[in-house]
């Protein structure tokens, strides 16, 4: 899943990425986030962190401020 925490299409798509990985992690289902950021203030790791919290993100986050 790649995305930065500003982008209206990855909050749109959230949810169902967020479902999908719930149900398929028995089966062996792992979603990585690859936040690739697109404005300066999104490359500061603490804005990733709580936009991660805040929207409830489950899974692992791959940070690539050098996109």
């Amino acid at each position: 899943d790649f995305w930065t925490y500003t982008c209206v299409n990855w909050l749109r798509t959230l949810p169902y990425v967020r479902a999908l990985a719930d149900k398929y992690r028995d089966q062996g289902l792992v979603v990585i986030g690859a936040h690739t950021p697109e404005f300066p203030f999104e490359k500061d790791i603490d804005n990733v962190r709580w936009a991660a919290k805040e929207m409830d993100v489950r899974y692992p986050i791959a940070v690539d401020s050098d996109y």
